[in-house]
């Protein structure tokens, strides 16, 4: 019974550890509040879970089970896009670029976001 129990949280640790963000270059535009849309901008995007995006900024804010995106801004900001398109699995390369469409979603000001992982948005 203690192997057991010494084996399950060992697993935890393991799982808390096990870092899933990936980042890649895209294209990303978003909504202005005229309607349209704004240019396009090509960034860095990181792809991070919601337990990991708490870890990285030191807090529970953010719902373990949702995925984002994060851009990081030369002014020291940072935009935080919580994606409403499904991605399943691991955020990595062959998730976030296997793609049909693009990527959508919402950052906190309401603002619509389309993230264009490959060089072309559909």
């Amino acid at each position: 019974m203690k192997r057991i129990i010494a084996t399950l949280l060992l697993c935890l640790l393991f799982i808390n550890n096990v870092s899933a963000h990936y980042t890649q270059t895209c294209k990303i535009k978003y909504r202005l509040s005229n309607g349209y849309w704004s240019k396009y901008y090509r960034v860095d995007v990181k792809f991070m879970t919601g337990s990991e995006l708490n870890i990285q900024l030191g807090g529970p804010t953010f719902s373990i089970f949702d995925k984002f995106a994060c851009i990081f801004w030369a002014d020291n900001k940072i935009t935080i896009i919580k994606l409403s398109t499904t991605i399943i699995g691991e955020l990595d390369h062959d998730s976030i670029n296997n793609r049909l469409t693009k990527l959508e979603g919402v950052d906190e000001e309401n603002r619509f976001w389309e993230i264009c992982p490959s060089g072309t948005c559909f």
